[in-house]
């Protein structure tokens, strides 16, 4: 009896491995392609166009989070629970997305009117790329579904050729002479082509993967009580991480909003590391919601130790080697990106712990204490930005973004205080 417990927790071990390794792939992978296509559109579209993309980019990011609206995280415990893909969960989840992704797009449309009345180039693209709004929601689906089937193989692939065909499709079709609009309808089609991907590759992976069934709105009703609190937390964080790009052209220029788009990129490449061991360290997250045993509390100890060292080390990096890295990788003309990377970097620090803290509260069910401590980071943000942007341009962003990160972290320690994790 024991030999065949002791078998069947190795073969579940096993497996996690194995999906926690897929999944850090397909992280690292399309991480690194999204980089790529930063670096293409920057040096074809120069500093006021990639300004403009960074805009139109983090406008429909934030939609689709909000369009999302937590339904993936509740679609993938649908089909793990099951084992099977249900229509009605997929088709409930299709339409919750497309609901919402269809009155993003409405108040894009009226909003950028409202913003831009002379219809700029720029109002224009943002207008045109809020409709991938609506492939992207059929893409979130599908990709939901083959991680609730633990998938995780053909989820590492798509989400490979789903950065794959927008790198491709801006390399082929966004020549140096193109402007934003021309790149907002490339990528609008490239996110067409990934959701045909995604679809294709459900119906011949997932078993019984089908949008049908009767819709019943007392079941949406339920759903979207359920997955509010989520929802609120991922619209707050992607928020925190795009609010001075949203902010920037209003208060600067499109072209320090290009400048700091080029550093944030920098130092979004600095935290695969962090996304890695977070990512393989997710199911003992997981386990922390009771009293965990003295291994996995030192797992945890070392781990946020660990990061938090290396962070400091990877700050000390990026600030001697910025000037040459932005030089390589964007050109001259983005020079100025480099002192920006070098204050935007030591938000790694403080990132390295809140980014531990926010996965143990949310394990612990404890979600709206991460949502309030982002919610008091982000309106820090914005005063900040507002008050120094205008003044000292991107250093001012830098060092807004720094202090902002700093505020969370001792938010959420704070909170963690109140009620911190009991070991066994």
């Amino acid at each position: 009896m024991n030999s065949a417990v002791s078998s069947s927790a190795q073969l579940w071990l096993k497996r996690l491995g194995w999906n926690s390794l897929w999944l850090l792939l397909a992280r690292v992978g399309a991480q690194g392609l999204m980089i790529l296509l930063s670096v293409v559109l920057a040096r074809r579209l120069g500093a006021n166009g990639f300004g403009q993309y960074a805009f139109m980019a983090s406008a429909v990011a934030l939609g689709n989070v909000f369009t999302t609206f937590g339904t993936d995280a509740w679609l993938i415990r649908e089909v793990a629970r099951s084992r099977q893909a249900l229509s009605p969960s997929l088709s409930m989840a299709l339409a919750i997305q497309l609901a919402f992704s269809l009155l993003w797009i409405g108040v894009m449309w009226l909003g950028v009117g409202m913003v831009w009345p002379d219809e700029s180039e720029t109002a224009r693209a943002v207008q045109l790329y809020s409709l991938a709004l609506l492939p992207l929601a059929l893409y979130g689906v599908c990709s939901a579904a083959l991680r609730g089937y633990e998938r995780m193989d053909i989820f590492l692939w798509l989400s490979l050729a789903g950065a794959f065909i927008n790198l491709a499709g801006v390399v082929i079709f966004v020549r140096p002479a193109s402007n934003i609009l021309v790149a907002a309808g490339v990528l609008l089609a490239c996110q067409v082509a990934a959701a045909g991907l995604a679809f294709a590759l459900c119906l011949a992976y997932v078993p019984g993967f089908a949008f049908a069934g009767r819709l019943s709105t007392a079941a949406l009703r339920q759903i979207l009580r359920t997955v509010w609190p989520l929802a609120l937390l991922s619209v707050l964080a992607l928020i925190a991480q795009r609010l001075a790009v949203l902010l920037l052209p209003a208060l600067a220029s499109d072209e320090v909003t290009g400048q700091f788009a080029v550093a944030q990129r920098l130092v979004e490449a600095s935290k695969l590391g962090h996304y890695a061991v977070l990512g393989a360290l997710f199911p003992a997250a997981m386990g922390l919601g009771a009293r965990p045993d003295p291994a996995t509390a030192s797992l945890w100890r070392a781990s946020i130790v660990g990061l938090t060292a290396l962070s400091f080390v990877m700050a000390l990096v990026v600030t001697a080697f910025a000037p040459a890295w932005v030089a390589w990788l964007y050109g001259d003309s983005f020079a100025p990106a480099s002192a920006g990377a070098q204050v935007l970097i030591w938000t790694l620090v403080p990132y390295s712990v809140n980014a531990h803290l926010s996965l143990e509260l949310v394990a612990r069910s404890r979600d709206r204490d991460v949502a309030f401590g982002t919610g008091v980071s982000v309106m820090l943000l914005a005063v900040l930005l507002t008050a120094w942007a205008p003044r000292w341009g991107l250093l001012g962003a830098g060092w807004a973004a720094v202090l902002a990160e700093v505020v969370l972290t001792a938010a959420l320690v704070w909170l963690h205080s109140r009620n911190p994790l009991q070991f066994a």
